[in-house]
C-alpha cells in the first residue's frame, strides 16, 4: 500500500500552566469527574511548571522520522493542540490522499488502541469531503527493536545497584518504565471494548522478552491504583467511579549471587 504522508497520533499534554485545567477537562469530558479532583491532579502538572514532556518528545521523534523517510510527517493529538481534527483538515487541504498513522501507544486495549481508531474516524468525519484515508499501523509492543530497547534499559538499571546491596525494586523498576491499565475489577467492562486482559497480556509478553538473561532475574507486576477519582471511604474493589487506573511497575529482583530482592 502506498502512502503520501505519515500522521503521528498521540495523547497530548499541557505546555503551560494555563493549559493544565483545560487539558484535564478534555481528558475527562463526559466522565463526571468533580472539579476538586481535577484541581488535585492539576497540582501534579503544576509541580513541573505546568508542562508535560509528551509534545516535546513527539516533536523530537518527528524530526528523527523526517530524517529517514521521504514523506511529510504530520502531528495530531487527542486531548491537546495540535488537535488531530485540525491536523487532518490541514492534510486534506494539502492534497494528502492516504496516510499511515503511527499511534504513540504500543499496546492493545481500549484507551491504548481502539480509542485511537475512534480519533481517526472522528477527525476524518470533521474534515468532511476530501478527507484523506488514514491507515493505522499495527501495535508494536512485540517489535524486536522495541523489546531490545527495554532489555537494554532494564539491564542498565540493574547494573547501577551495587553488589551486596538490597534491591529497592519499586525505585529501580519505576526508573525503568511504568504503564497504565484498568484495575482488575474493571476487566469485565474493558473486555467489551477490546479489553484490559488484552492490554495486560501484551505487557506480560514484553516483561518476559525484555528480562535480561546475563545472570538471570526475577520480576513481577505490581498493581497500584492511583489518580482518578477514588474517595477514601469508597472500597477499592469493585471500583465504582470512572477515571481510576492501575500503575504497573516491573519489580526487578536481580538474582545475582550476592543480591537479595
Amino acid at each position: 500500500m502506498e502512502f503520501d504522508a505519515l500522521l503521528l497520533l498521540s495523547f497530548g499534554g499541557p505546555e503551560a500552566p494555563e493549559h493544565v485545567m483545560p487539558f484535564l477537562e478534555n481528558v475527562t469530558r463526559g466522565r463526571g469527574i468533580p472539579p476538586d479532583r481535577l484541581a488535585s491532579v492539576a497540582e501534579h502538572y503544576l509541580h513541573f511548571g505546568g508542562v508535560s514532556p509528551i509534545n516535546g518528545i513527539n516533536r523530537e521523534l518527528i524530526s528523527a522520522i523526517e530524517a529517514v523517510i521521504d514523506l511529510p510527517v504530520y502531528f495530531g493529538n487527542r486531548n491537546w493542540a495540535p488537535y488531530v481534527e485540525n491536523t487532518v483538515a490541514t492534510m486534506r487541504d494539502n492534497g494528502i490522499r492516504r496516510a499511515a498513522v503511527f499511534a504513540t501507544s504500543a499496546w492493545g486495549g481500549y484507551s491504548s488502541c481502539t480509542q485511537y481508531v475512534e480519533d481517526i474516524a472522528r477527525a476524518r468525519a470533521a474534515a468532511g469531503d476530501g478527507a484523506p484515508e488514514l491507515v493505522k499501523l499495527r501495535q508494536y509492543y512485540d517489535h524486536p527493536l522495541f523489546v531490545e530497547m527495554f532489555t537494554e534499559a532494564i539491564g542498565a538499571a540493574a547494573q547501577t545497584v551495587p553488589d551486596g546491596a538490597r534491591l529497592d525494586v519499586r525505585r529501580v523498576a519505576c526508573q525503568g518504565w511504568v504503564v497504565s491499565t484498568l484495575p482488575p475489577s474493571f476487566t469485565a467492562i474493558a473486555d467489551l471494548r477490546t479489553g484490559a486482559n488484552e492490554y495486560v497480556g501484551r505487557i506480560d509478553f514484553l516483561e518476559v522478552k525484555s528480562t535480561p538473561t546475563n545472570g538471570g532475574s526475577a520480576w513481577a507486576i505490581s498493581d497500584d491504583t492511583v489518580a482518578g477519582y477514588m474517595p477514601k471511604d469508597l472500597p477499592r474493589s469493585p471500583c465504582t467511579r470512572p477515571w481510576t487506573y492501575s500503575r504497573n511497575c516491573i519489580h526487578i529482583g536481580w538474582s545475582r549471587p550476592n543480591w537479595a530482592e
